[in-house]
């Protein structure tokens, strides 16, 4: 994951302007959250929610919701 996120940063101007959400459990460790924030920190256009009580996975209840969420506002 980490050779991924290198790569995004270093290409972070391609996308910096696209708006966006990320979603992120708290409790995520294959995609630690600090990741996330580093993110969010970098693409100027970003808004990070931070889900408290999930983590990794889309299924979890309220990764979903705030997925759901993030999906009715950019629509």
């Amino acid at each position: 994951a980490k050779q991924y996120f290198k790569i995004i940063i270093k290409n972070i101007e391609k996308i910096s302007q696209i708006k966006s959400i990320i979603v992120q459990g708290r409790h995520d460790v294959i995609c630690p959250p600090l990741t996330a924030l580093k993110l969010a920190n970098c693409w100027n256009c970003a808004k990070i929610e931070i889900v408290d009580d999930a983590g990794h996975s889309g299924f979890e209840t309220n990764i979903s919701k705030k997925l759901i969420n993030a999906l009715q506002m950019i629509k």
